[in-house]
């Protein structure tokens, strides 16, 4: 009886063998597994994209070249300004580096700057320059006659024209990018063009904050430090586009307490900031709120 018991096994295991060796034909070569776009950036898993964007900001600080970084991240597909700031709000909800945030706030500012297109004042210099030829015939050679008495006279050569040099200018692209330097505010410092108090009930003691690049578009990701006695706080434009869009930041304020800000790595500095006192409908005072707007000249 035990003879049948163990054949039985035997064919136990020959059917899962056959089995998985059907199986394993089936699914690479009958029906393989079809990967669709699986090898461009924009198939990664959101937290690998959120990666490719910074190691894309990492390089832009390092090296500069904004036109390959707007390619990098145009492989993500959707809005790169958009999606930099979403993540840069992500990054300071979540107590990342600031280091990682500056990096993102770098690469979207110089989202926002114009390019300056420069052209090319070497393009006439390249043409070869003339140099003028020895007439070999202006003076004839002397007749017999005259050979006496006749000073004796060589026949120069030709010359031939010698092509310039190309100059600098020639050599220079056609097209040429801002700089921008690996600093939180690249670009002429942050002039304040408007102060305003306001009162609002449902914001009391708000200071909002408006940036304006040079090219008049609303500046994201810039960096702005309010600072008191005892305090210091950074925020950055662009956390909140649903209420002032992306150039807007707000801190809200302690009545009594005077406030600094500093903008441009402490080029532009406001000082002497303060709450003023408001009236609502049933004579009760609240602290009033604070706009300040700023632009790049």
């Amino acid at each position: 009886m035990n003879a049948p018991q163990k054949a039985g096994y035997w064919y136990l295991l020959t059917g899962l063998l056959l089995g998985l060796m059907a199986g394993l034909l089936y699914a690479w070569w009958v029906a393989p597994v079809d990967f669709q776009n699986a090898s461009t950036p924009a198939s990664l898993r959101a937290d690998f994209k959120d990666e490719y964007r910074l190691l894309a900001a990492s390089a832009y600080a390092a090296n500069g070249n904004l036109e390959r970084a707007r390619v990098r991240l145009a492989l993500l597909g959707g809005d790169p300004l958009s999606m930099l700031a979403e993540q840069t709000q992500r990054l300071m909800a979540g107590n990342a580096s600031a280091e990682s945030v500056r990096l993102l706030s770098l690469l979207a500012e110089a989202f926002q700057s114009p390019t300056v297109e420069v052209a090319n004042p070497g393009n006439a210099s390249t043409s070869q320059t003339d140099v003028p030829q020895v007439n070999s015939s202006a003076s004839p050679l002397p007749t017999l006659d005259d050979a006496a008495f006749a000073p004796p006279v060589t026949q120069l050569a030709p010359v031939t024209p010698v092509p310039s040099q190309p100059t600098l200018a020639a050599l220079l692209p056609t097209r040429i990018l801002a700089p921008h330097a690996p600093s939180a505010t690249p670009g002429a410092p942050f002039a304040l063009l408007d102060q305003i108090s306001f009162c609002a009930p449902e914001n009391p003691g708000l200071l909002e904050i408006r940036l304006l690049n040079a090219a008049d578009v609303p500046a994201v990701g810039i960096p702005i430090i309010i600072t008191w006695p005892g305090g210091e706080e950074t925020i950055f434009t662009g956390l909140k586009p649903d209420i002032g869009g992306n150039g807007y930041a707000d801190f809200e304020m302690t009545p009594g307490v005077e406030y600094v800000l500093q903008l441009s790595a402490n080029t532009t500095r406001i000082t002497g900031l303060l709450t003023s006192t408001c009236v609502d409908s049933a004579g009760s005072a609240y602290p009033g709120g604070l706009q300040l707007e700023f632009q790049q000249p």
